[in-house]
């Protein structure tokens, strides 16, 4: 209301302003593009339509007052290009306004990515992300299982756990989803009635009907594919393409970072364990303690229900915590005699 107030008081200013000017109405035609292109910024094309009409109602009138009749041709004229400009401006600012949505959008995305290396929380943010920038009913996000042939759900948005749990999706029996993977783009307009997709029935009680699929791919490396399914049938626009490779493309840097990150936490921990076995040699009287406490940890840990990044902190501690007894002689290991001062200080001393 007061958006609609604003525009009002504004086009009385620039009628006034016409008024005052007292001249033909070619030297004061041009005030009527402000309330016109300020009513397509803030109400939109409906908005951009009444401006344009109301400015070329009043630019007809206006000169009725002055005794200067117009042409019918000039009054046409005008109105038409007052019409065209609160249009297209209306629909330039829509444009502005969706592009600025879409930044947002991928930029909460590369933050995701950027933020965790847990691939779970990334995936789910943006199949999350990809149904809601497009509209659309569900996401979901497969990976490449090489070994068996199939494409596992690694993430999804807006799917019941019975449609995931409907089958494994095997690529060899899957020609859509071969070509994903090969990295084309596929859309099928109604997946109840494409002989491409196995699961119709299943889709259909799900209320599934369109369906967009993305290759994940790092360079040369398809690993996976993105999924988006709309509840009515649906020609995915331009733009939703633009932004679900967009999202793709996030996607296998999150799983890229995860799997880099994975690989370094496995060597870490070989590591890890490496240092322990070597405590063991040295003193084969606690032969399997390191493990022993870290299964105890671990129970505890789930017992209490702690967050995972706490859970892996223990587990490493657990299997360290005897790892400064590499600096002890086999003598204060095996306690052989009597220690001297400086040697017992040393045992007690190990865990710090």
């Amino acid at each position: 209301i007061s958006t609609g107030i604003t525009v009002g008081l504004l086009l009385a200013l620039v009628t006034l302003l016409a008024y005052l000017d007292g001249g033909s109405a070619g030297s004061f035609i041009h005030f009527y593009y402000i309330p016109i292109v300020l009513a397509s910024y803030l109400l939109g094309d409906l908005g951009g339509i009444v401006a344009a009409f109301a400015a070329a109602l009043l630019a007809a009138l206006l000169p009725l007052q002055t005794d200067t009749p117009q042409p019918l041709k000039d009054i046409l004229i005008r109105g038409v290009l007052f019409y065209f400009i609160g249009l297209m401006t209306a629909r330039l600012f829509a444009k502005l306004d969706e592009r600025r949505e879409d930044a947002a959008s991928l930029l909460e995305v590369s933050r995701s990515v950027n933020a965790s290396l847990r691939p779970t929380e990334v995936l789910r943010t943006i199949t999350e992300t990809a149904v809601k920038i497009t509209a659309a009913k569900a996401s979901s996000i497969r990976l490449l299982d090489r070994d068996r042939d199939e494409l596992t759900p690694a993430a999804s948005y807006g799917l019941s756990l019975d449609y995931l749990a409907k089958g494994p999706v095997r690529l060899s029996d899957s020609p859509l989803d071969q070509d994903a993977v090969a990295g084309r783009t596929v859309v099928i307009l109604d997946v109840r009635r494409d002989p491409r997709f196995h699961y119709r029935e299943q889709a259909s009680a799900e209320g599934l009907v369109s369906l967009l699929t993305l290759p994940l791919r790092r360079g040369d490396d398809n690993f996976g594919v993105l999924r988006v399914y709309s509840g009515s049938r649906h020609q995915w626009s331009r733009r939703e393409r633009r932004l679900l490779d967009s999202f793709a493309g996030q996607a296998a840097i999150a799983i890229h970072n995860a799997r880099l990150h994975e690989d370094l936490r496995r060597s870490y921990w070989e590591t890890v364990n490496a240092l322990a076995r070597a405590i063991e040699a040295k003193d084969p009287h606690t032969l399997g303690h390191s493990e022993r406490v870290t299964d105890y940890v671990l129970q505890l840990a789930r017992a209490l229900e702690l967050a995972p990044d706490k859970t892996e902190t223990l587990r490493f501690a657990a299997t360290l915590h005897d790892v400064g007894k590499i600096g002890l002689s086999d003598r204060s290991l095996a306690r052989m005699g009597h220690l001297s001062m400086n040697d017992e200080v040393l045992v007690r001393m190990h865990p710090l």
